[in-house]
């Protein structure tokens, strides 16, 4: 069991006064963990603000406040030296993640990381997000099609044949490549975010990282001699404000990013808010009778059980978090999951899924400048997707137990076996 062990008020080196002792037993690769890591998360934010997980070799943050104050302050707190390092110790090597400057946007700072995010917030603005709706439903009717004809003879995996599919299905739309393909980039997805899993093996990831970066390539230099209307074309045609657009290496990292966001993660939400409208009968009586209260459902499933548990970042100097010191170059476990529990934002039943509840302020996108670029994408795909499964089905009834995915920070099932009912009238 790992234990997060002494954290200080004063930096090590200036003596043992004002010491925290933390005995709160946290190990993220614990299977009880993952099926649950919320009660773990409790015992964290109550006891310290920040934990020392001295066999992780990191530093848990787990209280609201804090959280927020790290994801906001990019010059305290870098990105690169915080998502660096997890790329670094999983590959052992910055393969697909470092090579070019500022490849990979996940893992850079300010200014590298704000004339990327300039340029690449211009292909999904609210606007333009919101006209891929149609393809969305189109995609969604489609599966849904399959789906339907496939529980004619039985219980249907629900992650498997839809929840899966669509989102892959989606970014290759977007991206204007082959959805035939998307076996193999749900493949690559997994793999790759298999690298915070207690299963993982360093040439798995590195060897799907290499298949993306080298699928995507020939794909950038195509754009770029013969651009169409896809947001690769964009990317590599126009800067923002005059300025000069992505590089060969930023766009083939960015790409990498959009197929790995839009495959699992929007998947494995999808999977999370069914669990809880499966699991509360009052819940899908409830949403099924005002279909405008889906919206509702799905904010309150974001920071009930958020997809992303954590990011990382490392502070640049000294610092002191929650009134604990953390040396320069910590890598920091920032909390997401455990700050969309917090108590003191939330109120006593932080830990209960109500619809209604107010969560403008959920973490599931993070904040600051590293904020979610896919947001309105998710929402949409989210929502439009749980309205065509609720319009299709009148009964969706759990046929045996899920499988949770052992990623401890892709949080959601890889499999959930349902028996459906169809609806006797269809909308139009």
């Amino acid at each position: 069991m790992i234990r997060s062990r002494t954290c200080r008020k004063n930096p090590p080196h200036s003596g043992p006064e004002g010491r925290i002792r933390v005995s709160v037993d946290y190990n993220p690769y614990d299977p009880a963990t993952i099926e649950n890591p919320y009660p773990a998360y409790q015992r964290l934010r109550e006891e310290a603000g920040v934990h020392h997980l001295e066999e992780l070799g990191l530093w848990a943050v787990p209280r609201y406040d804090d959280v927020l104050h790290v994801l906001r302050d990019p010059k305290l707190f870098s990105s690169e030296d915080g998502w660096g390092t997890i790329f670094k110790q999983v590959l052992g090597r910055d393969y697909i993640y470092g090579q070019g400057e500022g490849r990979n946007i996940i893992a850079t700072d300010p200014p590298v990381h704000s004339r990327i995010r300039r340029t690449v917030n211009r292909a999904f603005t609210p606007k333009l997000v919101q006209s891929w709706g149609q393809g969305i439903r189109s995609v969604a009717s489609g599966l849904l099609d399959d789906l339907e004809a496939k529980a004619q003879d039985g219980p249907v995996d629900i992650v498997e044949e839809y929840f899966s599919l669509l989102p892959v299905t989606v970014i290759s739309m977007i991206l204007g490549i082959p959805s035939e393909r998307r076996e193999e980039f749900k493949q690559w997805a997994a793999d790759i975010l298999s690298a915070q899993s207690p299963l993982v093996d360093p040439e798995v990831v590195a060897a799907a990282g290499q298949a993306v970066g080298e699928y995507f390539a020939p794909v950038v230099e195509q754009r770029r001699a013969n651009p169409g209307d896809d947001i690769v074309s964009l990317l590599v045609q126009n800067g923002a404000d005059g300025e000069d657009p992505l590089t060969f290496y930023e766009m083939v990292g960015f790409a990498t990013v959009l197929l790995l966001g839009g495959t699992d993660t929007t998947g494995y939400q999808l999977s999370n808010w069914l669990a809880q409208f499966i699991a509360r009968p009052e819940l899908a009586a409830e949403v099924r009778a005002d279909r405008t209260k889906v919206t509702a459902s799905i904010e309150e499933s974001f920071r009930y059980d958020p997809i992303i548990q954590m990011v990382f970042r490392a502070p640049t100097e000294d610092v002191t978090i929650g009134g604990v010191a953390v040396p320069k170059g910590s890598l920091l476990a920032v909390m997401l999951g455990s700050a969309n529990r917090d108590e003191s934002v939330w109120g006593p039943d932080a830990g209960e899924f109500r619809i209604g509840r107010e969560t403008g302020r959920n973490l599931v996108f993070g904040s600051g400048p590293h904020v979610c670029l896919g947001a309105h994408l998710a929402r949409l795909e989210m929502r439009l997707s749980i309205d065509a499964l609720l319009d299709r089905f009148s009964s969706i009834e759990p046929a045996a137990p899920p499988a949770r995915s052992p990623n401890f920070n892709s949080r959601g099932l890889t499999s959930m076996p349902v028996k459906l009912e169809v609806n006797q009238r269809i909308p139009v």
